[in-house]
């Protein structure tokens, strides 16, 4: 029974001073696996960039390198001390938390360009509608100003053909009355001349007939038809 008794006190002793030996490594592998935690957060923030993800992923996966390493470490082990692995799990914590700033900083850069990229295209876009819109005014203006010319040529046109419609007309109608006139004086000439004409020849009749009369009076009394001179003796 003593024994006995002496077999477990020496165990106890013996579990005590495993637990004191060991509680520092197991505390630390307890902190080291909790920053396992902190490798997933960086990969998840590395997922999200667009840009320098290689760049990023080198330090992830540097940091999940490091602590698989301090975990080794511990694991393997024995001697090391407490301040050793409070050490380098603060400096493992320190570097994923520079790293997951780091990270940030980026996510934050690349979402600014991303926007000022956005809102450039957008600007871009805007000015083309404004340069479009512009063109489709300008175009119609153009469209409007050609109908009015068109139509301004088109009005003038038909002016200068009523126009030189009226022209032809009068001309026709002052060619016709010339004509009509040169006919009627033509006619009138005529009949004054046949008028003259027919005076003329009532005329000659007139002085043949008194000539015939005087004639015929003069060889009915051929006396009478000398004149004083001719009657006077020689």
């Amino acid at each position: 029974t003593t024994l006995f008794r002496s077999i477990i006190v020496q165990k106890t002793i013996l579990m005590f001073l495993a637990r004191r030996q060991h509680k520092p490594r197991y505390l630390g592998m307890k902190q080291m696996g909790q920053l396992q935690g902190q490798v997933d957060v960086l990969n998840e923030a590395v997922g999200t960039l667009q840009k320098n993800k290689d760049k990023f992923q080198k330090l992830v996966d540097a940091a999940a390198a490091s602590l698989r390493s301090g975990l080794d470490k511990i694991k393997n082990e024995e001697g090391v001390s407490r301040d050793e692995i409070t050490k380098m799990t603060k400096e493992l914590a320190a570097q994923m938390n520079k790293d997951l700033a780091g990270i940030k900083k980026e996510q934050e850069k690349q979402k600014l360009a991303a926007e000022a990229e956005r809102l450039k295209k957008l600007a871009e876009e805007m000015e083309k509608q404004r340069l479009a819109k512009e063109a489709e005014e300008k175009q119609r203006k153009d469209a409007e100003e050609e109908a009015g010319r068109i139509l301004q040529m088109e009005t003038e046109a038909k002016k200068a053909a009523e126009e030189e419609e009226k022209r032809l007309e009068a001309e026709r109608i002052k060619a016709e009355k010339e004509a009509s006139d040169s006919k009627l004086q033509k006619k009138r000439d005529a009949e004054a001349a046949k008028e003259d004409a027919e005076r003329q020849a009532l005329e000659q009749e007139r002085r043949d007939q008194e000539l015939a009369i005087r004639l015929a009076k003069d060889q009915a009394n051929p006396d009478a038809a000398l004149t004083d001179d001719a009657k006077k003796p020689v």
